[in-house]
């Protein structure tokens, strides 16, 4: 019997999300229908696969958010991942082996190989399959999940990230074979009939029923800020950084995004310079595509036009107390969150967890008097 492993490595940007949920929440469904084993373990495998493989793992952004930094936790985490994943993989119900992690694309040579080698001892065969969106579009995509992450605009302006098709799918090629990797328009698969999903399902050769059984878990999520949240998240990452010396800093949550994201506005556009910068700086990478794989993608003009009229409020002491604002709200909700689990900790006896929780509390609003006490009334009757 020969194995596979389709292993789903991005780009990032190109609709990974909704792919990997409806996967996910049709695992069952999948492996009944077609004997595909998609890994239980996260709808996302970027982090497990980042984690397991990359050099570093502390340098993984999710690791850094959720300050997994020590080699006594990042050794921890790795072993919990590949106990998972080989407790799926040593079942003997599947053919097919399908690995969704967009977080890949940004593996090394080397960090790739490792992957090879290890899922080479459950796999006979591995192919690699890659959606790539139009530059510019990507750039203004990643630019906002990069803001999320801490970034600030004018950063990232100055900047910009671009794709980097060249040194990736020259990776991936190097590991794997030109044989063993394809490419899929991004753009296309979304015009597809049934969209993206239907695209992704169709290019991995899912059969009618188990493609049906994605499709009907299907959830389309926008996740984009508006340029007004944008400017706002930016005005944040500055004032208050996400990030210190010593990694995610005791004032922010980390999930302040979710709260940006649902503010209206104009939607997000790079600047008209910016956009000129993506497109003549990918001039390469779009050729490097074209040239190894045989087709005619983004090859566009220059853009032209004008920019859209600024959002209001950036840099006023107005606009900046309002993000302030926002921030210390979302902070005190989650430090008295904190301080309720500090007492049902206390009540069960774990006395260093109800410690740790209140120390979290107070880092998140060290001048907040309603958390200050909390903490400080909780501590007097538990001895703490």
């Amino acid at each position: 019997m020969t194995r596979t492993l389709l292993f789903h490595s991005g780009m990032p940007k190109t609709g990974t999300t909704s792919i990997q949920n409806a996967c996910h929440a049709a695992r069952g469904d999948l492996l009944a229908l077609d004997r595909i084993l998609y890994p239980g373990l996260a709808a996302n495998h970027t982090n497990p696969v980042c984690t397991l493989f990359m050099d570093d793992p502390a340098r993984h952004i999710s690791n850094k958010m959720a300050n997994i930094q020590t080699a006594e936790a990042l050794t921890g985490l790795q072993a919990r991942y590949r106990a998972e994943l080989v407790h799926e993989l040593e079942r003997d119900d599947w053919d097919t082996l399908v690995i969704s992690a967009e977080g890949a694309a940004n593996l090394s040579r080397g960090e790739l190989g490792a992957l090879r080698d290890w899922f080479g001892l459950y796999v006979d065969r591995i192919e690699v399959i890659y959606y790539l969106r139009e530059p510019i579009g990507y750039t203004a995509s990643v630019t906002q999940q990069l803001l999320k992450g801490g970034m600030v605009l004018a950063d990232l302006y100055a900047k910009p990230e671009l794709p980097n098709w060249k040194g990736r799918l020259a990776n991936a090629i190097a590991v794997f074979g030109r044989d063993h990797v394809r490419i899929r328009d991004f753009g296309a698969g979304t015009k597809a009939e049934g969209g993206l999903v239907a695209d992704f399902c169709d290019t991995l050769g899912f059969s009618a029923a188990a493609k049906a059984a994605v499709l009907a878990h299907e959830k389309r999520d926008n996740e984009s800020l508006s340029m007004e949240a944008a400017e706002m998240l930016s005005a944040l990452n500055t004032l208050r950084p996400m990030f210190g010396p010593e990694g995610r800093s005791a004032r922010r949550t980390g999930r302040e995004t979710l709260t940006f994201e649902q503010l209206p506005g104009q939607k997000f556009t790079l600047p008209l310079p910016v956009r000129r910068t993506v497109h003549e700086r990918t001039r390469p990478d779009v050729a490097f595509v074209n040239e190894t794989f045989g087709t005619s993608l983004f090859d566009t003009p220059p853009p032209e036009g004008s920019d859209a009229p600024p959002a209001a409020g950036p840099g006023t002491p107005a606009f900046e107390a309002t993000v302030l604002l926002v921030s210390d709200l979302l902070n005190a909700n989650e430090a008295l969150r904190a301080c309720l689990q500090a007492r049902h900790m206390a009540d069960g006896k774990n006395l260093d967890g109800a410690r740790s929780r209140l120390a979290y509390a107070e880092g998140l609003c060290p001048d907040d008097p309603v958390v200050t006490t909390e903490a400080d009334r909780i501590r007097r009757r538990y001895k703490l």
